[in-house]
């Protein structure tokens, strides 16, 4: 299977890999003259992170300063993960 590249976002040209930097891989554009550097960023991988504190918060398990301090954040930043996913709807499955 062929591995998926990102395109430069300045010059559109093919990027290559360039190394990781805090467990994410950076890329360089393979072009002399552009030379651009980016990271990848998995927005899926940080929504399931956020869902598993926020799960475990309101479950009972941790209180907010917990997870706080477990993610490395301040409880503020905490309540702002946590804001959209107030608005989850729970099936209600009648008997």
């Amino acid at each position: 299977m062929p591995e998926i590249r990102p395109q430069c976002p300045l010059c559109a040209g093919e990027m290559k890999k360039n190394g990781k930097r805090n467990a994410r891989t950076r890329w360089r554009c393979k072009n002399a003259t552009c030379g651009v550097s980016e990271q990848t960023y998995r927005p899926d991988i940080t929504a399931k992170h956020h869902f598993t504190y926020f799960h475990n918060h309101v479950t009972g398990i941790y209180p907010i300063t917990e997870c706080a301090r477990l993610m490395k954040v301040s409880t503020r930043t905490v309540y702002r993960y946590f804001e959209p996913l107030w608005l989850i709807e729970i099936p209600n499955n009648p008997d």
